[in-house]
């Protein structure tokens, strides 16, 4: 389930609609969004443009305390060591439990994910952190952005809260995501093997997921996950977040969505960034050799191989929908 840059959004009616517009405590008619990541990218960032929505109270990688490699920049899920831990501490945040919750959060990680909101709440007479719970609660929607879990690390979490519970795959091409990951990481030391085993990893985890939000949609779990391309937004912003805010179920007319889209400088940003993404790989062999690793993702997703002719490899028509 695909949200298309040219297709016209869907409204999704709330099944549990609220008695009144002032939410002032948890309700099983909140809704929980979950942002399923795999890439940290500059701006424009779709999970940043969205805490801009009145309606939407935003965490920004609520796991990385759990993160025991930094280095790599949260580029791998979390050990499987603390992941039970991890989704309880996940499943405390949607339910706005800060200062509430056994786990404990200090101020500084509070300020990190949740920082528009520690920025209000530093002006408030209240405590800082119970100010962030109180706003948290105030709002209809509570969305997170992670790029450190498998789909089946919040099995659990999306069977509790059916109806309620929203997932939204947030993919990029492999080659580009590879690219920029080692031009930031690893400068100028990556080979074409090199990009062929992380390639594997990346895709492998990439179709991994999708194919288990099939799976659980499938068994039941009906209208719960949607998939979004990177470069589909980037082609059409203004369609791709009214869908984005039609699926969650909040305000997304057209004039709603120009304004978020300006508070966030996206139309800024958008004027500095290629469209045509993978222009931005250097290496016909590196993009090959992901090419090799990913062949079944492209089998089950809207990105296509590069297609090699003597002397050439062409590199459009590498994503559908995106030119």
């Amino acid at each position: 389930m695909h949200i298309l840059p040219n297709a016209e959004p869907i409204k999704i009616e709330d099944t549990n609609p609220k008695k009144s517009d002032k939410v002032t405590r948890k309700s099983p008619a909140i809704k929980k969004v979950l942002i399923l990541s795999y890439f940290e990218s500059g701006p424009p960032q779709i999970d940043d443009i969205l805490s801009y929505h009145p309606d939407i109270f935003y965490f920004h990688e609520p796991l990385y305390p759990f993160d025991t490699t930094p280095s790599k920049d949260g580029e791998e899920p979390i050990s499987r060591r603390f992941i039970g831990e991890a989704t309880e501490y996940l499943s405390d945040l949607f339910d706005c439990k800060i200062t509430d919750s056994k786990l404990g959060y200090s101020e500084d990680i509070v300020k990190k994910m949740a920082k528009k909101a520690f920025s209000y709440c530093r002006s408030q007479p209240t405590n800082t952190s119970e100010c962030v719970q109180q706003l948290c609660r105030s709002k209809p929607v509570v969305l997170a952005k992670t790029i450190r879990v498998y789909i089946q690390d919040v099995h659990a979490f999306l069977m509790k809260n059916r109806g309620s519970a929203k997932l939204i795959i947030l993919q990029q091409d492999p080659r580009v995501n590879l690219h920029m990951r080692n031009r930031k990481t690893h400068p100028g030391w990556t080979t074409g093997s090199d990009m062929f085993f992380q390639g594997r990893s990346l895709c492998s985890r990439m179709l991994h997921d999708a194919q288990n939000a099939r799976r659980l949609e499938g068994s039941g779990h009906k209208n719960f996950y949607r998939v979004v391309l990177y470069e589909h937004f980037l082609k059409n912003p203004e369609n791709i977040l009214r869908g984005i805010l039609s699926y969650i179920g909040v305000s997304s007319d057209l004039e709603t969505v120009k304004n978020i889209l300006r508070s966030a400088n996206v139309y800024k940003h958008l004027r500095r960034v290629n469209l045509n993404k993978w222009e931005w790989i250097p290496d016909d062999e590196a993009a090959l050799n992901v090419d090799k690793a990913c062949t079944f993702l492209y089998k089950y997703s809207l990105y296509n191989p590069m297609i090699q002719k003597p002397g050439i490899v062409q590199r459009y028509n590498l994503c559908q929908y995106c030119d």
